[in-house]
């Protein structure tokens, strides 16, 4: 069975909200991602193995958007 959570995390001093469907308590799938003062994106179908992985890969996702001094 899975779920949706959100996770919330402080990247870089800015709180990212990440919605995720989880199938177990350490991964799933990021969904969607949120930044407080910031961008965000839906639609996304992005696997992790477990929240550090999941934190991980959005400030790649940002760093990607916003440029590396963000």
């Amino acid at each position: 069975m899975h779920s949706q959570q959100d996770w919330i995390f402080e990247i870089r001093g800015r709180e990212v909200f990440v919605r995720v469907d989880v199938d177990n308590d350490s991964g799933g799938i990021i969904r969607r991602y949120s930044v407080t003062a910031g961008p965000s994106q839906v639609g996304l179908a992005i696997d992790v193995s477990s929240r550090a992985d999941a934190a991980a890969k959005v400030e790649e996702l940002l760093t990607l958007l916003l440029g590396p001094s963000w």
